[in-house]
């Protein structure tokens, strides 16, 4: 699914890895900052990397493309890549 900065993609009864959500942002030409959060896990979530507000009040220009196979997000500097298999 696509959000304001990047995507979310839910990983569930897969027989290769647990149910997960992934989260993918886009915080500057060159940086994402990649998320996965098990689904239905009642332990409190904690931070361990600090995005300042300020890096995050810029909007990046950033594109989505997606197959069968995987979503991708592109910047002017990078290419991030989740596989849906």
């Amino acid at each position: 699914m696509r959000m304001e900065r990047g995507v979310s993609v839910r990983f569930e009864g897969m027989s290769t890895a647990i149910d997960q959500q992934v989260v993918v942002e886009v915080v500057a030409e060159r940086i994402v900052h990649v998320r996965s959060t098990p689904l239905h896990s009642t332990v409190a979530r904690s931070k361990s990397l600090v995005v300042p507000d300020s890096v995050l009040i810029s909007a990046v220009p950033w594109e989505m493309g997606e197959d069968a196979a995987c979503i991708q997000l592109k910047t002017a500097r990078l290419i991030t890549q989740v596989s849906k298999v």
